[in-house]
């Protein structure tokens, strides 16, 4: 009376094949996501890693060359150090002298902040302190 009908179809169903589709999307995303993120670190990273490396050129030229850094300079008196331009992005490095103390006025030194510059964004990239010999007057 009755016959039992075989179901020999192989294969996914439809709703097998979507949710799998839609599993992988969502994992897609998610990578994707983290890979977005880690190139806009990496690109952070470069720019500070240039910035540090002018700061540290900045300082060189500061103690090979005295005579950039006037010999009455005040506190607040900013020095155009040198502009530069790294991977098509321009940078200005100034120094500025900061507050003198009695410590380093005793030892005849003076107090100086670096800062690299990035010339577009005027974002401060990289700041760095050091202390310069004066010159002698």
């Amino acid at each position: 009376m009755f016959q039992c009908r075989q179901n020999d179809e192989q294969g996914f169903t439809l709703i097998e094949v979507l949710a799998a589709t839609t599993l992988l999307l969502i994992v897609f995303t998610c990578l994707f996501g983290i890979y977005v993120q880690s190139t806009a670190y990496n690109t952070s990273n470069r720019e500070k890693l240039q910035a540090v490396y002018l700061a540290k050129k900045a300082v060189s030229t500061l103690r090979s060359d005295q005579a950039t850094v006037p010999k009455n300079a005040k506190e607040g008196d900013e020095v155009n150090i040198s502009a530069y331009n790294l991977n098509q992005s321009p940078f200005e490095v100034k120094a500025t002298v900061m507050k003198r103390t009695a410590e380093a006025d005793q030892a005849q030194l003076l107090p100086v902040q670096i800062s690299v510059i990035e010339t577009n964004s005027q974002k401060i990239l990289a700041k760095t302190f050091v202390y310069l010999k004066e010159a002698s007057s």
